[in-house]
């Protein structure tokens, strides 16, 4: 087996897991923080707390974010792979700065938004931040490997 087919099947591979990985992450930030990691319900008697609006967020940022995991499962051509793990990077930024610096979860530390909800929107935001460097990182070492083999 040569050498070109067998980093082939790499990038194959790479590809689908990432888009895979992006796929689940996408859905548990779009569905977690209405059922898993619920945030506080909200009283009709009174304003939403920014816990609510975390969420409502969340639903638009996660589907987007698993949108692209699709989008890179089912796209043949392989020079999607950096532009989409660039946006989901973007994304991930987005995801960790939401329930900490632009909208926000309830200061009470009792509440379950507080201890579940904002958690769990972190780890998922710093996951998918760390594939999507990881692929940038390994899609630009690999650019630079077959370019200087050409030379």
């Amino acid at each position: 087996m040569s050498s070109t087919v067998i980093g082939n099947n790499k990038t194959k591979i790479r590809k689908y897991f990432l888009g895979a990985a992006f796929l689940l992450i996408g859905l548990l930030i779009a569905i977690g923080p209405q059922t898993i990691f619920a945030v506080c319900p909200k009283d009709p008697d009174s304003m939403a707390m920014a816990c609510y609006y975390t969420a409502r967020i969340s639903v638009g940022i996660g589907t987007v974010i698993a949108a692209l995991g699709l989008i890179q499962l089912v796209i043949r051509n392989n020079g999607f792979g950096s532009g989409i793990s660039t946006a989901e990077l973007l994304l991930g930024i987005l995801v960790l700065l939401i329930p900490t610096i632009l909208v926000g979860v309830c200061k009470g530390e009792h509440m379950h938004c507080h201890s579940a909800t904002l958690p769990a929107l972190i780890i998922l935001g710093v996951l998918l931040i760390v594939l999507s460097v990881t692929d940038i990182v390994i899609g630009f070492v690999g650019r630079n490997k077959r370019n200087n083999n050409e030379k």
